[in-house]
């Protein structure tokens, strides 16, 4: 007991001429699991699923038990699962029992294929079906309880979905989404999507497609990842390019891991959002250190090889800016530009992690020859914005034509007319829909 305090003591009275002598304390050195906790816990890697593979999927136990637990939601839609389930779920009751029922499977793998290969043809189904009657579409455009909404549609979703492994539907209520959100945007059928927000009997269509894609891809899912979009951007990694990652928190450990090194990260940091960023995210910044923390590092044992984030570089701009917090306080901050260097474990140098501590501005859409755009969905959304609907002030006519940002949550990435349409849709929800705002978070 004696020799450790007095080990304990030589060890701090040393630390202490340390930095009397140098100015500086000891860089300091963590491990990946105590700065990017809730990433390794939360995050997830979603594949691109083809639905129509559900079919093989199919569970009465689950069927029934996601019905059961929303029944109360699934109300208005039992006329649809009606005829979806050969009247084994009528607005009288419901029998559904081991095994899955013939009409059931027939039915479910049809709305998988067309899910799958022709949404529009999908959404004729749920036109025709009908999913809804003319009282309803008008009830349902008078309820300001957007909440009971969104999970009528996320239910409905949850029991064509059914995987007895909820990590399984999840992936393929991910994919859903991001089927949604192509019809929604991309220019062949997003005159379809226009008609369906102004247009009252149709309005309940463009919710579903609204409710789904905002909760799988925004307000849960903007955590996890698309694996083709870590695909697209380790190819274009590999051709030489720098990720910049617009808005992108401390977000970066799945780019690493999936062997991307050259990453400029553009993000204001604010004191206020840490549920959106790294457990860690203020060592990311900066270290305690006078210097700023240089020398400090970061391990990350990942199964693919051990990599090591040293801090590099720290340095204070001289600028400000002004950010108001989520209580409408008004704060002033430092623009920090922070520098790690990255090397696998015999020390060879991978690439470099930059911090440029700021708000995103219109040129950091104009990338150069040697930069790929990255961002999440949700700040997506913000830069889709008008300027009087909350957006950042940033003009989608001013990008380039040819420009392609990769969208963290989604497996393609989106295109100039792509944002354009966003933010058509944002005005038309303002002044018609009057649905949920789609880039906002459940948190």
């Amino acid at each position: 007991m004696i020799s450790t305090l007095i080990k304990r003591l030589s060890l701090t009275a040393a630390i202490a001429i340390s930095i009397t002598t140098t100015g500086h304390a000891e860089p300091v050195t963590k491990q990946a699991g105590e700065v990017f906790a809730k990433w390794v816990e939360w995050q997830m890697i979603m594949p691109d699923k083809d639905l129509r593979t559900m079919a093989e999927h199919l569970d009465a136990a689950q069927i029934r038990q996601q019905y059961v637990g929303a029944i109360h939601s699934l109300t208005h839609l039992t006329p649809l699962l009606d005829k979806l389930t050969g009247s084994y779920i009528t607005p009288e009751g419901f029998m559904l029992r081991n095994p899955v029922a013939i009409p059931i499977k027939e039915n479910f793998s049809s709305v998988y294929d067309l899910m799958e290969r022709n949404m529009p043809a999908f959404i004729n189904l749920l036109r025709d079906a009908p999913m809804y009657t003319p009282t309803d579409a008008v009830e349902e455009s008078n309820n300001t309880e957007s909440n009971k909404i969104i999970e009528k549609y996320n239910a409905l979703m949850r029991l064509l979905y059914a995987h007895p492994d909820q990590v399984e539907a999840s992936k393929y209520l991910f994919t859903v989404a991001n089927r949604f959100f192509e019809f929604c945007f991309e220019a062949q059928s997003f005159p379809a999507f226009q008609r369906m927000m102004i247009d009252i009997k149709e309005q309940p269509l463009g919710r579903m497609l609204y409710a789904v894609a905002w909760y799988n891809l925004a307000g849960n899912g903007w955590k996890h990842w698309h694996e083709e979009s870590l695909k697209t951007l380790k190819a274009r990694a590999d051709a030489g390019k720098t990720v910049k990652y617009i808005a992108g928190g401390s977000d970066l450990l799945q780019l690493m891991r999936s062997g991307i090194y050259n990453i400029k990260n553009i993000d204001p940091q604010l004191p206020s959002q840490p549920v959106y960023y790294a457990n860690g995210w203020e060592f990311i910044v900066s270290g305690a250190d006078a210097n700023g923390g240089l020398g400090d590092k970061i391990v990350l044992p990942f199964p693919e090889g051990t990599l090591t984030m040293e801090r590099t570089g720290f340095v204070l701009t001289g600028e400000s800016f002004k950010a108001r917090l989520n209580n409408d306080t008004v704060i002033e901050i430092p623009r920090s530009i922070t520098t790690w260097t990255i090397t696998n474990a015999e020390g060879v140098k991978l690439g470099e992690y930059q911090l440029d501590r700021r708000f995103c501005v219109q040129g950091d859409f104009a990338p150069t020859e040697n930069e790929t755009l990255l961002m999440s969905f949700n700040e997506l959304y913000f830069i889709s914005l008008p300027n009087f609907l909350n957006g950042w002030q940033i003009e989608p006519n001013k990008f380039p034509e040819d420009l392609d940002i990769v969208i963290k949550q989604l497996r393609k990435p989106v295109t100039r007319d792509m944002i354009f349409n966003m933010r058509i849709a944002s005005l038309l929800n303002a002044a018609d829909f009057k649905f949920i705002a789609l880039g906002t978070c459940i948190n």
